[in-house]
């Protein structure tokens, strides 16, 4: 018996170090789970771009929101502020022309500026800045040419004291003069734009074992695709079954309404609908673990005759995508915003070239059109190599 365990033994260490060099060397491949890259995954991955947006979590809900709520009031002062930069800029190209042709002469201006059609046009801003700056008018023209001030440039010295003066005058009397309420009633959507993915940000990574593919997606976000409310949230007629998107809830003093305040309340119950998908559902965590077995089904009925399935797809969001989503949340991207990127960058270390914070600006440059700093966005990209 001894003799025979002798004889075996060097054949069985043998098989155990061909065995163990198989596993560690893999020369076959059988026991694969090194990475593969983008180009070496299977078509469909590669394909991924053609599917575009693509929702995996869906949610409905009901808000109420009236003239005296946080969001309404914001909304009627950005109503007032963001018709302020293109005014701003014509009322300086043209007092530039005046304080040229007397520059040390301040009476003159003031004589030759109450003439110009713009000093009546615009008396209405032009107040709300001289009475935010505590100037009186020509000295504030003054002030803006003598010191070459921008619209952003100007918003960002006094940008608080304009939205103070803003706030004071729409609030005064309001509860004297108008009360509105409307309960809205909605739809969010959240997914992935996939028509997005660069190999230059986003990493694809296919793991392969006697069980099947698994499959890695890192920086990839989930998104808010759509919010909106309908004239109508359900509408089945043929059942009786209609169910108004905004309903009117509450309204004093109706012939005082302006379109304006109906305006900001409707958008209000907009961005309460948001919040509450975003804070109260958490759509988008919702949205990654719907699309992981949302995309696991879909390649598995697209895979090639033969090829193994796969039994597990894992999303790797990047740490930015619900600040993302808050950045977004309003449908502007303002000089504020463009701060808040800054600081959030520093303050998770990241340089603006870094992978992460490429795929953060990416992902935040498809919505340029809602950017209202340009000029602050473009200088943003340019650091981040991120083209516009």
């Amino acid at each position: 018996m001894k003799d025979l365990i002798l004889k075996i033994l060097p054949w069985a260490i043998g098989a155990a170090v061909l065995l163990f060099a198989l596993i560690y060397y893999n020369p076959l491949g059988l026991w694969s789970s090194s990475k593969i890259s983008l180009a070496d995954t299977p078509t469909v991955i590669k394909e991924l771009k053609e599917l575009g947006e693509f929702v995996t979590a869906e949610y409905n809900g009901e808000v109420i929101e009236s003239l005296a709520s946080s969001n309404a009031s914001e909304n009627l002062i950005r109503q007032q502020l963001d018709s302020m930069p293109n005014i701003y800029q014509r009322i300086r190209v043209e007092y530039e022309k005046i304080y040229l042709q007397h520059p040390n002469r301040r009476r003159k201006r003031k004589k030759q500026w109450e003439a110009h059609e713009f000093a009546e046009t615009y008396a209405g801003e032009i107040q709300i800045a001289k009475k935010a700056l505590h100037m009186d008018e020509i000295d504030l023209l003054d002030y803006v040419i003598e010191d070459s001030l921008s619209w952003n440039e100007f918003k960002t010295l006094h940008g608080e004291a304009l939205r103070a003066k803003v706030n004071r005058d729409l609030t005064k009397g309001r509860s004297d003069k108008i009360k509105v309420a409307y309960i809205g009633r909605g739809r969010v959507k959240a997914g992935f734009d996939l028509g997005s993915i660069e190999e230059s940000v986003y990493e694809i990574t296919l793991s392969r074992n006697a069980a099947g593919d698994s499959m890695r997606i890192v920086n990839l976000d989930p998104e808010l695709m759509d919010a909106d409310i309908n004239p109508w949230y359900i509408y089945q007629p043929e059942e009786e079954l209609e169910v108004p998107g905004y309903e009117l809830f509450a309204l004093k003093k109706a012939g005082k309404v302006e379109f304006s305040d109906v305006a900001a309340v409707k958008l209000a119950c907009k961005q309460s609908l948001v919040s509450s998908a975003l804070n109260q559902r958490k759509i988008l965590d919702y949205a990654i673990s719907s699309g992981q077995q949302t995309f696991k089904d879909l390649f598995n009925m697209f895979r090639k005759e033969g090829e193994p399935e796969l039994v597990h797809v894992e999303i790797v969001p990047t740490q930015f995508y619900k600040f993302k989503a808050d950045i977004l949340a309003d449908g502007r991207i303002e000089t504020e915003e463009i701060s808040r990127i800054r600081s959030k960058l520093v303050e998770k270390n990241l340089k603006a070239d870094s992978q992460e914070a490429k795929a953060l600006l990416v992902s935040l440059n498809k919505y340029h059109d809602m950017v209202l700093d340009v000029e602050g966005w473009a200088t943003l990209l340019g650091q981040s190599g991120v083209e516009e």
